[in-house]
């Protein structure tokens, strides 16, 4: 099941104050720091970067990051069954929206009993740099709706109804 985390204000206000320091010692401009724990999508999904903030919340608070366990290869009894490996799922992606992601992971995130949160960070095309950026198949199957044809994300053309960007995705286990 999908579960929230607990905010970690501390880090938080720690990670708001070094981003305010970084851009006035850079003379960048000021632009305030969002915290995942304010960006909230749904029960247990949060929007955040690529690089997830988890000391941002208390289940990670003395870990610094999420352990490797609960973020990669821990799935595999909910996948396979007995020796079915048609299930096969990733942990995690690429899509279109959040209701691909959800029915892509609907497996974990439907389990009664253990607890899982996702993380979702868009991946915006940028025409403007051709042949460089965003690459397809460094991040796991695509679930969504594109005819990808193209090594970079810049050099695709989906038409006028492409809404500009992909979902990267990743689903946690909570232990």
């Amino acid at each position: 099941m999908l579960v929230d985390l607990t905010r970690n204000q501390e880090a938080i206000d720690e990670n708001a104050a070094w981003t305010e320091e970084f851009q006035k010692d850079n003379n960048l401009p000021l632009i305030p720091y969002a915290s995942s724990a304010d960006m909230r999508a749904g029960r247990g999904v949060y929007w955040s970067s690529v690089n997830f903030m988890a000391r941002e919340f208390m289940e990670f608070k003395d870990k610094g990051s999420v352990p490797f366990e609960q973020a990669y290869g821990a799935f595999d009894d909910l996948m396979f069954g007995d020796s079915d490996r048609s299930m096969y799922r990733s942990q995690y992606g690429v899509a279109d929206n959040l209701k691909q992601v959800i029915k892509y992971l609907r497996p974990w995130v439907a389990h009664p009993e253990r607890r899982f949160f996702i993380t979702l960070s868009p991946i915006f095309q940028e025409k403007e740099y051709p042949n460089e950026g965003w690459r397809w198949h460094k991040w796991g199957p695509y679930v969504g709706r594109l005819k990808n044809r193209r090594e970079y994300l810049n050099d695709e053309d989906f038409g006028p109804d492409f809404q500009g960007y992909v979902i990267v995705f990743h689903l946690y286990e909570l232990k």
